[in-house]
Parts: C-alpha cells; structure tokens; sequence
C-alpha cells in the first residue's frame, strides 16, 4: 500500500516537470519566432531601403545628365544687342539707317508700351527704308565654312500691333546665305516669315537649317527686313518693323 501511494506521488511530479518543460519549450520557440520575424521584417524593411535609395540615387543622375547634356555652342558674337551696334553684326548696304537696338522699357513706336526683351535688355529692330520701291535690309554675320557641314540659325521676333506689317510685300525673315571666297551666290535657305498676317504682341521663334552646298566657302546668318517686294512703280510705303532677340547660329553634329 505504502509503495502505491509513493509511485503515485512520483508519478504525478513528473507530470508536473513534464507540463512545465512543454511551457519553457513553447516560450522558448515563441521568442525565437518572434526574433526571426523581427530580423525578417528588418531585412525586409533594409532591402526595401535600400532598394529606394538606389532608385533615388538612379533618378537624381539621370535628371543630373539631363541638366548637363552639352548645348550646341552659339557661334554668333553679340547675339542678343547687349553690346549695341558694336560690329559684330553688318549691315548691307553699309549706308542703311533703317535699323535700331531698343531697350527694356523704351516706348515702342509711334507712342507705345515699354519694349521687353526676350533675352537680357536689350534687341535689335528692323523697318522699311520708304523708297517706295523694293528694299531688302539684311544685318548679317559672316563664317568660313565646308561644304557639307550644316547649320541651324535660330532666335525670336516680335511684331508690335500698333505698328504692324501692312501687306503681304513686307516682311521679316532669317536667312543663311552661302558665298564662296570670290562672293558667287550659292543660294539660300530661309526661315518662315512674318508678315501682314503674322501674331503680334508676342514673340515668335524663327528657324532655319541648312546644308552648306558644294562650292561654298561661306556662310552669312542674316535677320532680313524686306521692304514692297516686287514693287516696280515706286508707290509702296508698307508700316511695320520686326524686333529680334537671342539669336543663335551653331553647327549640326551629326
């Protein structure tokens, strides 16, 4: 009897001890559980991080590239009037007044609102010599050039409504001119033009591409007024001017 009463008692210790280590043994794996979990969500989270960085990272060069991509350099001297009539541009003939450098804040004529430029505070303006007859008025730079090569001559221009381009005679126009040494014409190529029905109060960008054609030697990047076009009985007194502003004349790398 004695010994029955001992294992029983034995027996239900062991129970106990067996009940306790089962719990110590599930605490024990829930912490390791939850100690990977946390390493995993921190990996996770780490990966993701850094994942996000180099994407940022990645975005920001690419908008840095495109910020620094190398513009064509502007070979013209002068190119929006800041230094005036200085040289740089020519004129022909050399004798012609019918040209002008506004600046910011100059009333347009015949009594207008102040002039702004497009590029610093200054731009040049071309109008009619008033002969009656046809005129054309170029100022023009002048480049030695190879045959083949080409060239985008670009820049804007303004027309002032009340004191617009009366007919389709008249007009403003960016030409490139190609000579050779001796000053044969090798003809042109020419931008739009704008004339009596072009916008006004508003500055417009003209542009004009062209090869250099097998011959030439030169290159002349001309802003163009002209006056009564086709005009042979000495009767046209067309009104009107065209300002011009950031001009530029780069070479095309192919």
């Amino acid at each position: 009897m004695t010994t029955s009463i001992l294992f029983l008692l034995g027996f239900a210790l062991n129970v106990g001890c067996t009940d306790d280590t089962v719990d110590d043994t599930e605490d024990t794996t829930s912490e390791a559980d939850a100690d990977t979990d946390a390493d995993s969500d921190s990996d996770s989270d780490s990966d993701s991080d850094a994942d996000s960085d180099a994407d940022a990272d990645a975005d920001a060069d690419s908008d840095a590239d495109a910020d620094t991509d190398p513009q064509p350099d502007n070979i013209l001297l002068n190119p929006s009037f800041e230094s005036g009539w200085d040289g740089s541009w020519l004129i022909f003939p050399a004798d012609r007044t019918n040209y002008a450098v506004v600046v910011n804040g100059e009333s347009m004529y015949p009594e207008g609102p102040g002039f702004e430029a497009v590029e610093g505070s200054k731009a040049g303006k071309l109008y009619g010599v008033f002969t009656g007859y046809e005129t054309e008025t170029p100022i023009y730079q002048e480049f030695s050039v190879v045959a083949g090569d080409t060239y985008t001559f670009e820049g804007d221009a303004f027309i002032y409504s009340g004191d617009p381009i009366e007919s389709a005679q008249t007009y403003g126009v960016l030409w490139l001119k190609y000579f050779n040494d001796d000053y044969q014409y090798f003809g042109n190529s020419a931008s739009e033009a704008l004339s009596v029905d072009a916008a006004t109060d508003t500055w417009t960008q003209l542009s004009v591409t062209g090869t250099i054609p097998e011959g030439a030697t030169k290159v002349q990047a001309a802003i163009v007024y002209w006056h009564c076009t086709g005009e042979a009985e000495g009767d046209c007194y067309d009104g009107g001017s065209v300002y011009f502003d950031n001009m530029s004349l780069h070479k095309v790398e192919e």
